[in-house]
């Protein structure tokens, strides 16, 4: 059975310019697989966010070393940014065709470094350290996430799931009973 598969991607022309194109692309036809190279402008070309963008479509439809083309040159272009590298991390992770744990512990560190409060990239590190089974340095991370937030109920849960693991079943129940009463608390207050 061959998957059928394909979407559009919206390309803005220039300010002003009025243009717009679509790309379709498919991973059943290498055929009709963008050459960024040939269709993009000088300001496409040198805007991170289009970069990003191209990174996401590539990473959706499986195509694992193009996304990385893509988020690289994005990187390149506004390496200053820690909601670029946030970003990149969440699709890493969310995306199940292309989850490279290692990459996403990678750019939630560069997203921490340029601005340690982000709870997203502490989250999203943290999981992919829990999936690498390093269990104690995923536990010190989601604590991180607990020191700028404690009220964040799926924390608690993923740090129960963790203890779990490493048979620490004490620890785990007081965190189980913590996210649970922290959700209560939210589901009381509507």
């Amino acid at each position: 059975m061959v998957l059928e598969y394909s979407f559009k991607f919206l390309l803005l022309g220039s300010e002003g310019s009025g243009k717009t194109s679509f790309i379709n692309y498919s991973p059943d036809d290498q055929s009709n697989i963008f050459d960024y190279s040939d269709c993009m402008g000088a300001k496409l070309a040198h805007n991170s966010n289009y970069w990003l963008e191209f990174g996401k479509c590539y990473a959706r439809s499986g195509f694992k070393n193009r996304d990385m083309e893509c988020f690289e040159r994005a990187c390149e272009l506004e390496d200053d940014n820690p909601d670029l590298y946030d970003d990149i991390a969440w699709e890493f992770y969310s995306n199940s065709m292309v989850f490279d744990r290692d990459k996403v512990v990678e750019f939630c560190d560069k997203a921490l470094k340029l601005d340690p409060k982000r709870v997203r990239s502490w989250y999203v590190k943290a999981e992919a350290l829990k999936l690498l089974q390093k269990n104690p340095i995923a536990i010190k991370t989601f604590k991180k996430v607990l020191e700028i937030n404690p009220k964040v109920a799926y924390v608690w849960h993923s740090m129960d799931m963790v203890y779990q693991a490493m048979g620490n079943y004490l620890s785990a129940m007081g965190c189980f009973v913590k996210a649970a009463e922290i959700a209560s608390n939210k589901k009381i207050a509507r």
